[in-house]
């Protein structure tokens, strides 16, 4: 029984993160559709679905660049020498991606466009970089929102998703 007490368990927090993001997705996803479809059919549309679709589609961004940042993190602490993993906790996300690659199968990962913009938002939103916009923007429904539906909408976070998605699943074939 002391045994099974001691043993480590380990939570991928990684893979939790995409799983949100992909739950959050779809949710983001059917705010945005049942929107559409009460604006057309000229019905009123509640503020909760606008809140809905902007929160779904912010959790969906944030989570899916946090995942990548997890399994690169899991990845250097599962894999590297402590002594070594100590040098690169710190190391910018980015940077991880292409040393771990070589270092672990001496094949470089360099598949970063997405990435780039997956950062680009996420800086923007964390440190509040980009975020001040001057005028109302139209929501696909004809609604002015808010400005930030320019990096928050159900677009740009599937398009997160399936960056980090399309990332961890290439980086997991190239250190088989």
């Amino acid at each position: 029984m002391k045994d099974l007490m001691s043993a480590k368990m380990r939570t991928e927090v990684d893979l939790i993160f995409l799983e949100l993001a992909k739950k959050s997705l779809a949710e983001a996803e059917r705010a945005f559709q049942e929107i559409v479809t009460k604006s057309r059919n000229h019905e009123k549309v509640n503020i909760e679905l606008f809140d809905n679709e902007r929160n779904n589609s912010l959790i969906t961004i944030m989570f899916s660049y946090f995942a990548l940042e997890s399994h690169i993190n899991k990845i250097g602490h599962d894999r590297l020498d402590a002594e070594l993993w100590k040098e690169f906790m710190d190391m910018p996300t980015k940077k991880k991606w292409v040393l771990f690659s070589v270092l672990l199968s001496g094949k470089k990962f360099d598949k970063f466009g997405d990435f780039s913009k997956l950062k680009r938002w996420r800086n923007s939103l964390v440190h509040y970089k980009e975020c001040e916009f001057k005028e109302l923007v139209k929501h696909k429904s004809g609604t002015n929102v808010s400005p930030i539906y320019k990096i928050i909408n159900p677009r740009n976070a599937k398009f997160a998703y399936n960056t980090a998605k399309r990332m961890i699943d290439e980086l997991d074939n190239i250190l088989k």
